[in-house]
């Protein structure tokens, strides 16, 4: 005898034909009514039927505790977590996707034929789950360091063309390169770093993308580039191979805060990426304002790492 236990049982008016032991959901249109679940996902579960009929009749739901339910297939196992197929029997859900997943309950035991009945335990709820999620893990620009003296702060003001961007004292600075024109000063690259941990719950074999926020205060009237170089931390030295596979980007015409994003690779040979790992991040900019005269100058506003992680 298959094992049973009714915690709470309720009755509904039946909005159609509908089949004990299978599962019941509510009327789209009248959440009053029950009616035989007519797919995955198919409206809000209420439990499984206990006794069939059809429209305007009682129908009486287990909503809560140990309950026979017909299987869809061979391929329901005893833990599984059940969904309604296209009949309303049960069928093992998939919870590796971002979809909400509205589940009657979990099998208490394998079924080894479509429509056999075996027991369950009936707990209607709704699963979202992802295997994996992009978390944004914030670089403060106040962790920012001089390119050619990683243990240093920014200086206050921009060294000028081959130096540092520059970060002003007071809280919420942006970052700010060198003002540019088509005069004494026509172009200005200047750059600056930090070193980026891997976190634990990293994905392994997943691309990191290093996001910056940038502008430029006025156009330029030449290229003026923002580039990202990645390089591995090991061994106590710093890898030649720039995992970074984006291409400079032209930000003479940006002038309102871009999101640019760069990716990083995760299994460039001999630097495949893995939780932990240590990533020194260049970021250079440059202005180039040759043949004009307005002033303009650098500015990035933040920086994020966007790293694939498990839930």
């Amino acid at each position: 005898m298959i094992r049973q236990k009714v915690i709470l049982d309720l009755t509904y008016e039946a909005s159609g034909t509908f089949t004990k032991n299978r599962i019941a959901v509510a009327n789209a249109s009248d959440p009053n009514k029950a009616e035989n679940a007519s797919g995955a996902n198919d409206g809000e579960v209420l439990g499984v039927f206990m006794n069939s009929g059809t429209t305007g009749e009682t129908a009486r739901i287990c909503a809560l505790g140990v309950y026979p339910i017909s299987a869809a297939d061979s391929a329901v196992a005893n833990g599984e977590m059940l969904i309604s197929d296209a009949d309303g029997k049960a069928d093992t859900a998939t919870l590796d996707t971002t979809d909400v997943q509205n589940c009657v309950g979990s099998a208490m035991d394998d079924a080894s034929a479509e429509d056999e009945l075996i027991p369950a335990f009936i707990c209607p709820s709704k699963y979202a789950y992802e295997s994996e999620v992009t978390k944004t893990h914030a670089i403060a620009l106040t962790d920012l360091r001089c390119e050619n003296a990683v243990k240093d702060a920014l200086p206050d003001t921009p060294d000028g063309d081959g130096g540092t961007l520059g970060l002003a004292d007071a809280a919420g600075s942006p970052v700010v390169g060198t003002t540019t024109n088509g005069g004494a000063t026509a172009n200005a690259t200047e750059k600056c770093s930090f070193d980026y941990v891997v976190p634990a719950d990293y994905v392994a074999g997943e691309d990191i993308v290093c996001r910056v926020k940038g502008l430029v205060s006025a156009a330029r009237n030449a290229e003026s580039l923002l580039d990202v170089v990645v390089k591995h931390v090991k061994a106590g030295a710093l890898d030649a191979t720039d995992l970074c596979t984006t291409a400079a980007i032209d930000m003479k015409d940006v002038t309102t805060e871009a999101n640019e994003d760069f990716t990083i690779d995760s299994d460039s040979t001999g630097d495949e990426l893995a939780a932990g790992s240590v990533l020194h991040v260049e970021v250079s900019f440059e202005t180039d304002d040759t043949g004009a005269t307005a002033d303009g100058y650098a500015q990035i506003n933040g920086i994020e790492m966007r790293v694939p992680c498990y839930r």
